[in-house]
């Protein structure tokens, strides 16, 4: 369970990324935090993230040394 406050402490320094580790879950939610409303919206937002950061270009040496896909 998490106490009173728990949120508004914590919540953006989890939410944001550490690196190429993007989290996501219902306990990351900014709404409907603690339900698979909250773990979808934060699914998404993750997603989105992840996507915006492969189609910028390398900003420093631990994007440039992530391997690339084969184009399928």
């Amino acid at each position: 369970m998490h106490y009173t406050g728990y949120l508004t402490e914590s919540l953006a320094e989890l939410q944001r990324p550490e690196g190429l580790l993007h989290l996501a879950g219902s306990d990351f939610a900014n709404g409907w935090g603690g339900f698979i409303d909250g773990a979808i919206e934060s699914g998404l937002d993750a997603a989105r993230a992840v996507s915006t950061a492969l189609q910028a270009p390398a900003a420093g040496p631990e994007l440039a040394a992530t391997p690339s896909l084969p184009a399928s």
